[in-house]
């Protein structure tokens, strides 16, 4: 229960009924893009291979939470506050 008397973990599942179908079509949807275009590079090589690799080197060369923090100054205060 929290200070006002409410139970936590019926707030959890509730807050939860919009957050987990989308994050379950995000990974679906990443699956899928990832086999494709893991398919392509391997078959075709060459291109988009390098390509493929740039692009995990960009991603990789910063660190999460310092991408993180750039995301939210780039996206305002008021994006938090949304509901």
């Amino acid at each position: 229960m929290d200070g006002l008397g409410r139970d936590i973990l019926s707030r959890v599942i509730y807050g939860g009924r919009v957050s987990l179908p989308v994050a379950a079509a995000v990974v679906i949807l990443a699956a899928i893009f990832g086999t494709l275009y893991g398919g392509l590079a391997g078959f075709l090589g060459e291109w988009p291979d390098e390509v493929g690799m740039r692009v995990v080197d960009m991603v990789l060369a910063f660190p999460a939470l310092i991408l993180a923090m750039a995301i939210a100054a780039a996206l305002g205060p008021a994006s938090a506050t949304r509901c």
